[in-house]
């Protein structure tokens, strides 16, 4: 699994009220929802470590679980 994939289903699994949209995502990391998107999709360039902290702050995971490959 990509980050990309990662970030995507952490997102979609912070239902509270309602899913945490990529707009959402990006106002608690303090970046822009086409980041979020290109993100997401693989595109663009590598996010820097802080980057990754905040997207990772803003999910509520550790920065190892938002970059963690899967195994399937």
């Amino acid at each position: 699994m990509s980050l990309g994939e990662n970030v995507k289903r952490l997102r979609k699994s912070k239902k509270i009220l309602k899913p945490m949209l990529p707009i959402d995502l990006a106002k608690a990391a303090n970046m822009s929802t086409a980041q979020i998107c290109n993100l997401e999709k693989g595109r663009g360039e590598n996010p820097t470590i802080s980057t990754l902290s905040r997207l990772a702050d803003a999910l509520g995971v550790t920065v190892d679980e938002l970059i963690k490959e899967s195994k399937d």
